[in-house]
């Protein structure tokens, strides 16, 4: 099990065309601080299963850039399998 944060500051560049766009902040993009745990289990030596979770405390967010704000609490699973 890992717990991981990710983090962005505030990004206040844009460029000319994003400056006129009406989907975007034209003071730039506030920062953020999501926090995530991330788990894996070896099944056998060829099966890893994995676990994300992300955005534990729901945090309202955005991409730089992004007319769209970020996704809220999120799981995901994944297999991998070696041959």
């Amino acid at each position: 099990v890992e717990p991981y944060i990710r983090y962005a500051g505030l990004q206040d560049r844009l460029s000319e065309n994003n400056r006129t766009d009406r989907r975007l902040n034209p003071l730039g993009t506030p920062g953020f601080v999501l926090f995530n745990v991330r788990a894996g289990l070896i099944v056998n030596p060829t099966t890893t299963l994995r676990l994300n979770l992300d955005n534990l405390l729901n945090a309202s967010y955005r991409e730089h850039g992004s007319s769209l704000d970020g996704a809220g609490v999120s799981v995901s699973l994944g297999a991998e399998q070696t041959f």
